[in-house]
């Protein structure tokens, strides 16, 4: 049974989706730290503290990751973590 283009979209992970529909949306927990990295570049700054905080490469484990696992993951704030995400300067 073959995947029509509509089915193939829906495979995809919920910030491609948004991208191939020519939308650019705010972050959301489900999407993956890479989609955030490659959507925002600034963020690899916020990435950055909370390894400094950690003490772990965030970015090396959890690349594949969605935000809220990361947060769970690090026991970080995951509306903080999200909203410092977000900024764009």
């Amino acid at each position: 049974m073959g995947s029509t283009p509509d089915n193939a979209m829906l495979d995809q992970p919920c910030a491609m989706r948004r991208a191939m529909k020519g939308i650019r949306s705010v972050l959301h927990k489900e999407d993956t730290l890479l989609d955030v990295l490659d959507r925002y570049p600034e963020a690899i700054r916020v990435m950055r503290e909370y390894e400094a905080e950690t003490g772990h490469c965030i970015c090396c484990e959890m690349l594949f990751a969605t935000i809220e696992e990361v947060a769970t993951h690090y026991r970080l704030d995951l509306e903080l973590l999200m909203q410092r995400l977000e900024v764009r300067k």
